[in-house]
């Protein structure tokens, strides 16, 4: 992934503001930091209040961001295919298995997404499977271990 992100968002009709935001990633938190938000006022649109600025939705934008840089950056994954990942799931907790479990919880981390759940999705395997083979990832120290909490992750 790469370590700086920017994300310019012009004339989108979801968002009230042009919006720059420059992002980083954090190798300790394993997730992309906010650094800078500039929002600007487009020629027909309204001023720039605190209200305005609330309603940004600076999560949905830094996603987009993510995920576009995931796809050019991430070895494929989020280009893999459901049918492609459930046959790799189908050898079990393999070591090859294992990097593919750490690549989609990543990923999913870093986008926000619920890790644990995201791999049973993407692998079609069940919460319970998926939190095990999360746990024999991180065992065998393909997974480094985050600073989340286990139970908030779906």
């Amino acid at each position: 992934m790469p370590r700086e992100l920017r994300i310019e968002v012009r004339d989108d009709p979801a968002v009230e503001h042009d919006v720059d935001i420059d992002a980083e990633f954090s190798v300790w938190e394993l997730r992309y930091e906010v650094k800078r938000l500039e929002a600007f006022q487009r020629p027909e649109g309204g001023a720039i209040t605190s209200e305005s600025l609330r309603r940004l939705p600076v999560q949905r934008l830094l996603q987009l961001g993510i995920d576009l840089a995931v796809s050019l950056d991430a070895g494929g994954v989020l280009n893999t295919s459901d049918q492609e990942l459930a046959d790799i799931a189908r050898h079990g907790p393999t070591d090859y298995t294992l990097l593919w479990v750490a690549r989609l919880y990543t990923i999913a981390h870093v986008r926000f997404d619920p890790p644990t759940k995201t791999v049973a999705e993407r692998l079609g395997i069940t919460h319970r499977t998926a939190t095990y083979w999360v746990k024999l990832a991180r065992d065998r120290g393909v997974l480094w271990p985050l600073s989340t909490e286990e139970g908030s992750d779906g």
